[in-house]
């Protein structure tokens, strides 16, 4: 009964996220009893959208997207949530002029699409 559940939300997800076929879920990680947290991978690996899950209807947000022109290095990380599963933490990387992107620690509010590093300003949303 309980994979059933998932399977459905799954699909509902999917479709309420824009997220079509070619997407493998490659994470999924419990917020609180009703809230999941899902990475998305496509097929070449060089797409990954982190989503934010209401397990009991289904309805899910896109909290950060990531791309590159070639495979992402740090599909892998999860993000590590505040104890009330409002905020959430996570590095992600910042172009630096001529020097290319490093990464830095973001802060990312939950209940809105908008996130901002920890000493350095704001991340646009990826709505």
């Amino acid at each position: 009964m309980e994979f059933q559940e998932e399977s459905h939300i799954c699909s509902r997800q999917a479709k309420e996220c824009g997220i079509f076929r070619e997407y493998y879920i490659t994470m999924v990680k419990w917020v609180s009893n009703t809230k999941t947290v899902v990475r998305w991978l496509n097929r070449p690996q060089n797409i990954s959208i982190l989503t934010v899950c209401e397990t009991t209807t289904g309805a899910c947000s896109r909290k950060y997207e990531m791309t590159s022109d070639t495979w992402l290095s740090k599909q892998n990380e999860e993000p590590v949530f505040s104890r009330d599963g409002s905020k959430f933490f996570m590095t992600v990387p910042v172009k630096q002029g001529g020097r290319g992107e490093y990464s830095h620690i973001a802060m990312f509010l939950v209940q809105v699409s908008a996130g901002f590093f920890l000493w350095f300003g704001f991340i646009p949303s990826c709505s």
